[in-house]
């Protein structure tokens, strides 16, 4: 049986690597490779070890940690399931006859699109602070192997077993994830699967890919591994485990770590209890933060300020045998450091998001202690993650049939707007037909129109971009600047030790990333403006013929819908750039376009994904390993620092601006403005092609109905419409009964 040296050393002798060392007459390394490797342990280290220990051979041989209880957590998500089938059902009963297809289809749709994936939970932190036994004790196993990380830059998806593709019966699957370009949800495809697959079978894959001495451990390549397990927490969330950052034993990790930040709905930091958030952690959980989306909204649900954000002191056993109070005093001053450290630009723009003023007693609730031999050092942490996987399914449930009315009732008004259009189209047929011939008179010239119009706004976007850089130019100079740098020392009131300089290069960091967001968001701003005139203009352009001959207030299902089409022309696309805010402002329209194409917890939560927090998001997407890698590199550097000199505050400031100049810094801040424009500019290309061409074929489609279609055909399409209209309505009047008989689902099970 191999023994676990590193927990043997954490648990029972609760020393550090360098004192084993120290008692073994080893170097720290030496400790570092047989805790990393155990079953290369020599049988003479393991006497030494029974000698300096007074452990027995038969006991150290024989050791074991044991397997944790599980984490239980009621099943709320398959209420949704539960719900959405019986309102399926009885929306077949009603709809059953072929005339009712149309809303079938568009019901269909919804659902697709409306079709909530569990939230992930990504457990992140360095590699010495235990996330795979953290991991194993929620799932109540050791199926993640003991010394995971940091052996490759490998993210593991830990999904259900009922979760697992049609196509496989395999527990893990391995897939090449360069450029982190895999979406998890579309696994169900068996061809995108085969696109992306480097093996699968059993669990002991884990071994082979994920640890030093599987066979594949010198390979660093960017891989995800899907393992499916039979685990209760499973039924309410994915887990991902994340390879610790900051390591150097891998060029992606730091990568690896940042991405999933951007993809997880919930993050759980891990920092070892006895050091507990070092600098580098600091700036890690500054990026965290800004970029990971906020789930709370005041007077809307309620899950408390930062309610998916959790940093745990782990292995709390390790600062004075687990004392409450002193490890209560850890808490409170990584609590100190880290909200000191955070630039209020992020707050006040989670303010904006969210509605809540965040303090200092907000972010400490946030945070807890973990060990994992003393459950009453785990129960706060346990408790309050039960509580939040307990309560997002019925807030989803809400949001479901809050949109689930929206879509009656749209679909009430669409179906009857186009039995108004048969209607108006049979009785009006000959002005159609002149409609048709002036439209077909003007193309040329409106086409020309247009083409220009679009010229403008893509002179604007690079206009926008070519100030942007400017803008940020003159942030960075005043911010990398010795005399700033002093002043922030001073109202920081920064010390003269290592810690007060990585937190210091942190700090200088989030200012820089918070100038950069500030002056992409009012860009942004202006060209939403932009965009609605260009729209407006480019709709009298194209529906000045339908104005001629039924009026300025003609029928929104004659005239052509050019800001539908054009925001349809955005769906699909994995970042608008700076079009992002432009779309928050669509409603109804926006969530079922946009929304729709990228399936979140948050669009399930019923939260928008535009405006000001997709905006910010995106330069976070784009941006974010660099930034990172930036402030983690001045941090390293920093952090060898020689604090000998009395001016050490000039000395350092010197320092950070020099190591800025090393890095290239503003040229890895350029590349992100502009990648962000260069996206906004791909969008609206995209839209706007998309948008012109539906406006050609909806010519062309009124102009078969007329020329192809007998005045019997149109009537059955004007009588059709109107019945599923009618049909719309009462499926919305039958809804509002079956919420009132599922009431209950709403009300949040935990005490």
């Amino acid at each position: 049986m191999t023994f676990d040296l590193k927990h043997f050393r954490q648990e029972i002798l609760k020393i550090s690597q360098t004192e084993l060392a120290q008692q073994l007459e080893v170097s720290r390394d030496k400790i570092v490779r047989m805790e990393n490797d155990p079953e290369k342990i020599e049988l003479g280290m393991i006497i030494r070890l029974a000698q300096v220990t007074g452990q027995t051979l038969e006991e150290l041989t024989g050791y074991t940690k044991e397997v944790p209880k599980t984490f239980t957590v009621n099943n709320n998500w398959t209420k949704i399931s539960e719900f959405k089938k019986k309102v399926q059902n009885e929306f077949l009963k009603v709809t059953s006859h072929t005339d009712f297809a149309p809303l079938r289809k568009k019901f269909d749709n919804f659902n697709k699109f409306n079709n909530p994936i569990k939230p992930k939970v990504a457990v992140l932190g360095m590699s010495d602070a235990g996330k795979s036994t953290f991991i194993n004790s929620l799932l109540g196993s050791n199926e993640l192997p003991a010394y995971w990380t940091p052996a490759t830059s490998t993210n593991v998806h830990i999904k259900h077993v009922s979760d697992r593709p049609r196509y496989t019966h395999d527990d893990v699957l391995v897939l090449n994830n360069e450029q982190n370009q895999i979406k998890v949800e579309k696994l169900e495809s068996h061809e995108y699967y085969e696109e992306h697959k480097i093996i699968s079978g059993g669990l002991d894959l884990l071994n082979e890919f994920g640890t030093r001495k599987g066979k594949f451990y010198e390979e660093d390549k960017n891989l995800l591994i899907i393992t499916y397990l039979d685990k209760e927490i499973l039924n309410v969330c994915d887990i991902i485990d994340v390879p610790g950052f900051g390591t150097g034993d891998r060029s992606l990790d730091n990568t690896m770590a940042n991405s999933t930040q951007r993809i997880a709905d919930i993050v759980i930091y891990l920092s070892p209890s006895n050091a507990f958030l070092r600098g580098e952690e600091l700036q890690f959980l500054r990026n965290t933060i800004n970029i990971l989306e906020p789930i709370e909204r005041k007077n809307e649900n309620i899950i408390e300020p930062l309610g998916n954000f959790y940093v745990v002191a782990s292995q709390a056993l390790a600062v004075d045998n687990g004392n409450i109070d002193s490890l209560m005093t850890v808490l409170d001053n990584g609590t100190d450091r880290l909200y000191t450290d955070i630039n209020p630009e992020i707050w006040e723009k989670k303010n904006k998001a969210t509605g809540y003023n965040y303090s200092f007693e907000d972010l400490r609730k946030r945070f807890f202690t973990f060990a994992i031999d003393r459950q009453s050092l785990r129960n706060s942490l346990e408790i309050d993650l039960k509580r939040l996987l307990e309560t997002i399914p019925d807030l989803v449930i809400k949001n479901y049939q809050s949109t689930l009315s929206d879509f009656f009732t749209i679909s009430k008004n669409e179906f009857l707007g186009k039995a108004n259009y048969y209607k108006v189209l049979l009785n009006r047929r000959d002005e159609f037909l002149e409609m048709l011939e002036e439209i077909n008179k003007n193309m040329p010239n409106e086409e020309r129109i247009n083409e220009s119009l679009r010229k403008e706004v893509l002179t604007k976007i690079r206009a926008l971009k070519s100030e942007s850089l400017s803008e940020f130019r003159a942030q960075y100079d005043l911010i990398i600047n010795e005399n700033h740098i002093l002043e922030v020392i001073k109202r920081n009131n920064y010390k003269k030790k290592k810690q007060d300089l990585q937190r210091l290069s942190g700090y200088i960091s989030g200012e820089l990333e918070s100038k950069l967001e500030n002056i992409l968001i009012q860009k942004s701003e202006e060209l939403s403006e932009v965009i609605d005139k260009y729209l407006k203009d480019i709709s009298n352009n194209i529906n000045s013929a339908s104005k001629k001959f039924f009026g300025i207030n003609v029928d929104n299902n004659i005239s052509f819908n050019v800001i539908n089409a054009f925001a349809s022309g955005l769906a699909g696309l994995a970042t608008f750039g700076g079009l992002a805010i432009w779309a928050s402002t669509l409603g109804n329209l926006g969530a079922y376009i946009l929304v729709a194409q990228s399936v979140s917890l948050l669009s399930a939560l019923g939260i928008s994904v535009g405006g000001t927090a997709a905006a910010v998001s995106a330069v976070a997407a784009i941006g974010g390993p660099i930034t990172l890698g930036i402030a983690l590199a001045v941090i390293a550097t920093v952090s060898t620092f020689a604090i000998t000199s009395g001016t050490w505050k000039k000395s350092i400031s010197k320092k950070i601006v020099k190591e800025y100049n090393k890095q290239n810094a503003f040229g890895k801040y350029e590349s992100v403005i502009n990648s962000f424009w260069n996206d906004t500019e791909k969008a609206f290309e995209k839209a706007d092609d998309e948008m012109k061409e539906e406006a050609r074929n909806r010519v062309q489609l009124i102009k078969a109905e007329i020329d192809n279609l007998d005045e019997d055909y149109l009537r059955a399409e004007l009588n059709q419409n109107h019945t599923i209209s009618l049909k719309s309505e009462y499926m919305f009047e039958f809804l509002i009964k079956i919420l009132d008989s599922t009431k209950k689902l709403n009300t949040p099970t935990v005490e």
